[in-house]
């Protein structure tokens, strides 16, 4: 389970779905919070497949999910990452090949826990995809962000990487893979 801090819980508080790499621990750790309608989070448990999906434009990064909980209607759940810890957890997560994600409902209720495991190849395709953290956009240097709605991602042509993952049951545990 994953208590959030109170930066992120009011903003699942004020949000329908949220994506969110969050450092955890003190910052020993990271996570993946993602926030989603409670039958698409269950539909993830029971082994729908999914994507991760990157996307970058000038110094803009952009994070997201697709959930393909209905065959070809899946749920998208796009968002600007512009909080320099949420940058430097995301880097470190994909350094370490190993990712906790925590599955919240509408009700911000922590619905289930699992890791995502990153291949070498994905891990190096996306470092090298997301760049120096350093000069990516913060809340304090963001003045018209890109990636408000996923519609905005197709429209304005932004660089993505999508990452497919899907789920497995172990014991009572999810173990997520990307592929």
């Amino acid at each position: 389970m994953h208590i959030p801090s109170e930066r992120i819980y009011s903003e699942m508080r004020s949000n329908n779905a949220i994506v969110r790499y969050v450092p955890t621990n003190g910052g020993t750790e990271t996570a993946l919070l993602i926030k989603a309608p409670t039958p698409s989070l269950k539909a993830m448990i029971a082994g729908c497949a999914f994507k991760l999906i990157y996307g970058k434009k000038d110094n803009f990064l952009c994070i997201g999910i697709s959930i393909e909980d209905v065959p070809g209607a899946p749920l998208l759940i796009s968002n600007e990452q512009i909080v320099p810890e949420e940058h430097c957890a995301l880097l470190e997560s994909v350094k370490q090949k190993i990712l906790p994600i925590f599955l919240f409902n509408e009700m911000d209720i922590c619905m289930a826990s699992a890791e995502l495991y990153f291949s070498d190849e994905d891990s190096l395709k996306l470092l090298d995809f997301i760049g120096d953290t350093k000069s990516l956009s913060t809340g304090t240097n963001v003045k018209n962000g890109y990636c408000i709605t996923w519609s905005l991602w197709i429209s304005l042509d932004i660089p993505m990487m999508l990452l497919n993952c899907s789920a497995k049951k172990i014991g009572m545990l999810l173990r997520f893979a990307s592929s």
